[in-house]
């Protein structure tokens, strides 16, 4: 069986560094994949071979593009496009970007937030014409808005992804996958189930109330809206929402994998009607391109698609303890540091991240079910390579056990937050409980940084514990970019 012949090509322009500091950085990073999200010691940190956690993941192609200093500085595939025909990848090879595409349709809605045709806030029944959203008693105060679309926070419950179809099935309009018609293969219309933004739960079946919004609002369908309003403004070539771009357009696609590997030797790849939250077709060097663009346009470098106060928006936190932007996932815990996206298709995982000050990132795609692991171990050996402020291995502190007897005990902040603060020998344990939980949580380990200061394994950039020097009187919860909790001892 020829699935996990790995054969390495590469394309890598070095735009801002000579070639030689590039090929080190590359050597480096294949050399330094880890699963450690925290050490006590970096000198131990176990590295692993890119070639080596291919096989071991059963990957057979996955392609990286590498953000730094604001420019695309290499780029780097690795493995087969098809391992039924051993034709190998390249840079310029199209993969299913599933999930990750919903970024894309962010920028494209919000471009009309811009241009005045929609607002975020206002409902959206208000302007949708083909279809409205049914109103139920949880509509009946708060409203189906695009900023709670793109935040997740809209009120659906349809959670995670969808079953695509075959190349040579009927393909439903989207209208038909709204309605839940026939030939489509969802059973079940979109319901409002809760009210709207009160909490999160992810929804793509939202981001096809988006996908025809932006087709009520523009005359036009969305897969032209997108390519005339971002595609060809930033130049991208092999950006697509073309059901088959390898047969329309003779552009070169990565074959989707199983899991273990293996092939259907039906077809290559599902089709995705689902255009806004799940039928992008792009290469990571065109992704990394638009990620310099909202890195830009965050800094107020540029207004090619939004414009900085709109980016500020996208790239915030839209509920109080939510890690979502609109159309991303933020990450930081003092402050935005950044944003990241990972999505998944039949046959293929993508990932990607980028800093929103420092001009750095990255965005790796697999041809394969599985993997995704491997995505972030590749994530975290750059992120500890180019020195990124967050996903780099945390180094952590062992602390003497009698310090830490004055942090332990029951905290409450004003708004419900309890934790309580146990120690185990040398390790302080957390258990918390929000004010509508109804028990508290597992234990949680937490790890000391500085003084005072302590981290999760679990969230390691996402949040940090800071405890008063006054026997621990207070504890501050440090969370999601910026938001700070105060909880005082019991």
């Amino acid at each position: 069986m020829k699935s996990f012949l790995l054969i390495s090509l590469s394309s890598i322009s070095s735009l801002c560094y000579s070639q030689s500091y590039s090929e080190r950085k590359i050597m480096a990073i294949e050399n330094g994949l880890t699963e450690e999200v925290i050490t006590f010691d970096t000198s131990s940190i176990k590295r692993m071979n890119i070639y080596d956690r291919m096989k071991h993941y059963k990957v057979n192609g996955l392609s990286i593009a590498l953000i730094d200093s604001g420019a695309l500085q290499w780029t780097k595939a690795y493995g087969m496009a098809d391992a039924a025909s051993t034709e190998p990848l390249t840079t310029e090879t199209l993969f299913q970007t599933a999930s990750i595409g919903k970024m894309i349709t962010a920028l494209a809605a919000l471009h009309l937030v811009k241009a005045g045709k929609v607002s975020l806030d206002e409902d959206v029944n208000q302007k949708l014409i083909s279809w409205k959203v049914p109103d139920s008693k949880f509509t009946k105060k708060e409203k189906v808005t695009l900023r709670r679309l793109l935040h997740h926070s809209a009120g659906f419950t349809d959670d995670y992804g969808f079953a695509g179809y075959s190349p040579t099935d009927s393909i439903p309009s989207l209208l038909h996958i709204l309605k839940a018609q026939q030939p489509a293969n969802n059973s079940k219309t979109l319901a409002v189930k809760y009210v709207p933004g009160t909490q999160v739960r992810y929804s793509g079946g939202g981001y096809l109330i988006i996908q025809q919004l932006i087709e009520d609002l523009t005359g036009s369908s969305f897969a032209n809206y997108v390519e005339r309003e971002i595609f060809k403004k930033l130049d991208l070539k092999r950006s697509t929402y073309n059901f088959h771009p390898d047969k329309t357009e003779d552009l070169k696609i990565a074959r989707g994998h199983h899991d273990d590997g293996s092939i259907d030797a039906g077809k290559k790849y599902h089709v995705y009607p689902e255009q806004a939250a799940a039928g992008f077709w792009s290469t990571p060097s065109d992704m990394a391109h638009i990620l310099i663009e909202m890195q830009q346009e965050y800094n107020g470098r540029s207004e090619k698609i939004l414009n900085r106060d709109l980016m500020l928006v996208m790239l915030s936190a839209q509920l109080e303890f939510s890690d979502r932007g609109l159309g991303v996932v933020l990450k930081g815990v003092h402050r935005v540091d950044g944003f990241w996206h990972s999505g998944q298709n039949a046959g293929y995982n993508s990932l990607l991240y980028a800093t929103t000050t420092t001009g750095q990132g990255a965005v790796i795609m697999l041809n394969s079910d599985g993997g995704i692991e491997l995505a972030q171990e590749i994530a975290r050996s750059i992120a500890n390579e180019y020195k990124w402020t967050f996903m780099q291995t945390k180094l952590v502190k062992k602390e003497h056990m009698d310090f830490l007897k004055k942090y332990t005990g029951t905290y409450k902040s004003k708004e419900g937050l309890l934790i309580k603060i146990s120690q185990d020998e040398d390790q302080l344990q957390l258990q918390l409980k929000g004010k509508d939980q109804a028990r508290m949580s597992e234990l949680l380990n937490l790890y000391l940084t500085a003084q005072g200061s302590y981290i999760l394994k679990e969230a390691p950039d996402m949040v940090e514990y800071t405890f008063s020097s006054d026997k621990g009187r207070e504890a501050i919860l440090h969370k999601l970019g910026g938001i700070k909790m105060v909880l005082v001892k019991q």
